[in-house]
């Protein structure tokens, strides 16, 4: 869900939010790509520190910090990259159980 938000929130007016999904081999991969302007590669590492955010009008930076945590308890990885269509996207990966 914060994975969800937070590209419906950084995406424009008029853009688009994509959420797929699929079976792997050793379990399922969500993506979840939205339309924004991206997370530039020296802060991808730093998104899912607690309370960092690059909102500076408003407080919060738990979201990731807190997705992160609950796909590696369940044994999954969450990696950020590029969008296809400019953006972001998450892919996280989960095994099956």
């Amino acid at each position: 869900m914060n994975l969800a938000l937070n590209a419906i929130d950084a995406t424009p007016a008029g853009g688009a939010v994509a959420l797929r999904g699929r079976a792997t081999a050793p379990g399922v991969e969500l993506i979840i790509a939205d339309q924004g302007s991206g997370i530039p590669p020296d802060l991808r590492s730093r998104v899912f520190e607690p309370f960092f955010t690059s909102h500076s009008n408003r407080p919060g930076g738990l979201g990731l910090a807190i997705s992160r945590r609950i796909t590696e308890e369940a044994g999954g990885s969450i990696q950020i990259t590029d969008g296809a269509e400019g953006g972001a996207e998450f892919r996280v990966r989960l095994p099956s159980l």
